[in-house]
């Protein structure tokens, strides 16, 4: 799925990526060269045109390899589904040929002042994940009239809208000192009274120009869970691999025999694994057959939206289990930060903190 050189990059500069907080640019180099970055988009935007059950297994595949970089890829590339909802000019300016990658945030936490040429902005916003990457930013903002009075709706609720600014309108600040994901810089930034024009708006509560392909019209709520399930699923596929490389053949400390040879602590390996697997496998599945039905229909029926996103929260939970079931299980090396384990363990409570893959969504 992912070239055999961006594998190896990968697991050559894992250590360099935390301990420098972002990824190397020989990664970046050939992620861009591979179009990662424009992994969601269709082929009349530069993108790889992948259907949506191939896209999870590639970044559940860089997920098991190491999450940052998985994390990076996933977030720039579904922030930079945005230039579907961009105008001409703004589609001229960001010039779609080129490596582009977004950040951002979906926090409507900024004020736009309306002037003359367009607006001028304000604000502060958190967690933008590749920020150490990005040429440009995503922002939302409340509107407020040349008088300074919040605009309303015709209903009396505040009007919101989404801008997009290039990195040097923008302060990225280093706040991004976290338990893992150490190297998805995912800093906040803010913006203090920059003017831009209004063309460096979007809307993305109507519809995309590019709404006939088929990713462009998938439920934007749906594909965020089923995202950042991909991050948690493949995470946790990496603990499973490397536990069972460097702990279940091992010998404890005080203890006589292999781990794979103790009733409990195989017992307890070979039940959250399975358990694991088969509400995988049937995630897979389901996955197939929205996306067909997407391809098929031009949409998804509301039942089967809620059934992929339940699916997901489903497995979730398994890993969650297998991982907080095994890392017990595997002794006192695992407390030290370099042990890989522990890092793909800080990882995986850092993925699994977001607010879209929350225990309270399992159903």
């Amino acid at each position: 799925m992912i070239s055999q050189k961006l594998k190896d990059k990968i697991l050559e500069y894992e250590g360099w990526n935390e301990e420098n907080k972002k990824l190397h640019p020989e990664i970046i180099e050939i992620i861009e060269e591979e179009k990662l970055f424009k992994l969601f988009l269709p082929s009349s935007l530069q993108g790889l045109n992948w259907p949506l059950h191939k896209i999870i297994d590639c970044l559940e595949e860089i997920a098991i390899l190491d999450a940052n970089v998985a994390w990076v890829i996933n977030l720039i590339a579904g922030a930079n589904m945005f230039a579907g909802y961009f105008n001409p000019s703004l589609l001229e300016k960001i010039n779609m040929q080129s490596n582009f990658a977004f950040a951002g945030s979906g926090a409507i936490s900024g004020k736009a002042f309306k002037t003359k040429k367009g607006y001028k902005v304000e604000g502060y916003w958190k967690y933008a994940s590749g920020a150490a990457h990005a040429n440009y930013f995503t922002a939302n903002c409340w509107l407020y009239d040349e008088d300074a009075e919040i605009i309303l709706d015709s209903s009396g609720k505040p009007l919101f809208t989404s801008f997009i600014f290039d990195r040097k309108e923008v302060q990225v600040l280093d706040t991004w000192e976290t338990l893992g994901l150490r190297a998805s810089s995912s800093h906040d930034f803010k913006i203090e009274n920059v003017e831009v024009p209004k063309y460096q708006t979007f809307d993305l509560t109507k519809a995309s120009t590019w709404s006939n392909a088929a990713i462009m019209s998938f439920p934007f709520a749906t594909l965020a869970v089923i995202n950042m399930s991909a991050m948690i699923i493949g995470i946790a596929k990496g603990f499973l691999k490397e536990w069972e490389n460097t702990i279940l053949h091992k010998i404890p400390l005080n203890a006589s025999e292999k781990i794979e040879n103790q009733a409990y602590s195989f017992q307890a390996y070979t039940k959250v694994k399975e358990q694991f697997q088969q509400e995988h496998d049937k995630t897979k599945k389901i996955l197939e057959e929205v996306w067909t039905e997407q391809k098929e229909n031009g949409s998804v029926r509301d039942e089967n939206l809620k059934l992929i996103e339940n699916q997901y929260q489903k497995c979730n939970g398994t890993c969650y289990d297998l991982v907080t079931t095994l890392y017990p299980l595997a002794g006192m090396n695992v407390v030290f930060q370099k042990n890989r384990l522990n890092k793909i363990f800080r990882d995986f409570m850092t993925a699994t903190q977001h607010y879209l893959v929350h225990p309270q969504n399992r159903k």
